[in-house]
């Protein structure tokens, strides 16, 4: 399956090697065959694994389930299983474990709780189970319960569940209080600081996870109570954030996201007015963004810190004293900034968090009321080109067919275009030839725009 992912990324990613529209509709169904024969190889060895152990399950050796639990592991740490695949794949694994058949040594229950719990979320993301982000946090809850503690390396299992389960979504979904978030967080910390658990993952990784530790609490305001105030008690939060910005204005070398936040407190707490906020924002960027693109490959986690701190900017600017000019070019400034870090991710077929930042983006409330329509549109076609550039390319080839269609219909039967554009009478739309091209053309463009969210295998 693996070989066949690599051959189908080729193949695809060579989609715009194609100008004349011949040699493209031409390529386009070489490509629909081999894209067809892959899906049925890649569902046959699906089946044949699920079949296997849909047998006696007394006549499965244990070699048989600990191959599945090293194989998916492995999928999990590289990043190659599709949540959909592997929810059902970890359901195999959980019912064998609990199955009493299992060699207490061989049992890694919570290894794979965390794994469910992770493909559960990343479900509840692409918006396809309504209960998914619910049992998400009860299996990663469960993976690190004293009595599933277990895998072949306990600590690193239970790094990767704590970090999923200090994040701020648990609380802002009132699925998790105050008091166990700051527990979960005491552990977190308690594990970093073991002598052997740097030598666990990758330095990148070791790095990532102790600034996430420190930075808790600054997330915990920013995320939960300048979002919900009824979270968190006012004079708590209050004073958290006075110890936030006064040790974070005494960093030299704050990251992006932290001053972002930092200015959004301050700007709460009445320090300086958001106008200046902005200003300072405007003054640190001005120069960075150029140079970072220069030489910038993001992987996902990469993409979610270039990402997050547009979020704070969109924030202020909208709090900001100054004409709406001022701001709609701010916005329209930011926006293009967003799609060149789009532009410049590594990954364009295997993951699904881009969707989900997509999403986020595109329609925040406080950015698009200063765009007109027809740029909340272009923003959000140049966000999925970004995302998924080969469903963008058969697109554009659907579009360019849709409106070559109009054409003739405009030219030889425009009655069957009553109704069309809100016009009960055809007349009138003849009338306005172009009007109805672009929008069929526009039409066309997203008629696809649900396949962002298809599974990755």
């Amino acid at each position: 399956m693996e070989e066949n992912r690599s051959v189908y990324n080729r193949y695809n990613d060579s989609i715009f090697l194609f100008k004349d529209h011949v040699a493209w509709t031409n390529f386009f169904k070489r490509r629909a065959l081999k894209n067809t024969h892959l899906f049925l190889v890649n569902r046959e060895i699906i089946n044949i694994v699920f079949d296997y152990f849909k047998q006696d399950r007394k006549q499965i050796p244990h070699e048989a389930y600990q191959q599945l639990c090293d194989g998916l592991q492995r999928l999990y740490m590289e990043e190659k299983v599709d949540p959909f695949l592997g929810n059902q794949l970890c359901d195999i694994l959980l019912e064998y474990y609990g199955s009493g058949r299992c060699p207490e040594a061989s049992n890694f229950a919570g290894l794979v709780d965390n794994f469910k719990g992770e493909f559960l979320y990343e479900i509840h993301t692409l918006g396809k189970e309504p209960d998914a982000l619910k049992k998400s946090y009860e299996y990663l809850k469960r993976a690190v319960a004293e009595d599933r503690y277990r895998s072949p390396n306990p600590v690193e299992s239970s790094l990767m569940a704590l970090e999923n389960l200090t994040v701020t979504n648990w609380l802002i979904y009132k699925m998790q209080t105050v008091k166990e978030r700051r527990a979960y967080v005491l552990e977190l910390r308690r594990l970093l600081s073991l002598p052997h658990t740097c030598q666990l993952m990758s330095e990148e990784d070791y790095g990532r996870l102790n600034e996430k530790a420190k930075n808790t609490e600054e997330s915990l305001v920013r995320n939960v109570y300048l979002a919900d105030s009824t979270v968190l008690e006012k004079q708590f939060a209050d004073s958290l954030m006075q110890v936030i910005v006064a040790r974070n204005l005494a960093n030299p070398h704050l990251s992006e996201l932290s001053y972002s936040r930092t200015l959004v407190m301050q700007v709460k707490m009445g320090q300086i007015t958001a106008t200046e906020a902005m200003g300072k924002a405007v003054r640190r960027n001005r120069n960075g963004m150029k140079k970072k693109f220069s030489t910038a490959r993001y992987d996902y986690r990469q993409l979610q810190t270039a990402l997050q701190p547009f979020m704070n900017y969109f924030y202020l600017n909208d709090l900001s004293d100054v004409s709406y000019r001022r701001k709609r070019a701010a916005v329209k400034r930011m926006y293009r900034d967003i799609i060149t870090i789009y532009h410049h991710r590594l990954d364009q077929q295997m993951e699904n968090s881009y969707v989900k930042y997509l999403n986020v983006l595109a329609t925040y409330p406080r950015a698009i009321k200063y765009l007109k329509e027809v740029e909340r549109i272009r923003n959000f076609n140049e966000l999925n080109v970004a995302t998924q550039v080969t469903t963008y390319a058969h697109s554009v080839h659907v579009a360019m067919i849709a409106k070559k269609l109009m054409e003739g219909i405009l030219a030889y039967q425009p009655n069957l275009l009553g109704g069309a554009l809100g016009e009960r009478h055809h007349g009138k739309v003849f009338l306005d030839p172009k009007e109805c091209l672009n929008f069929i053309y526009q039409a066309a463009l997203y008629h696809d725009i649900g396949k962002n969210a298809s599974s990755r295998w």
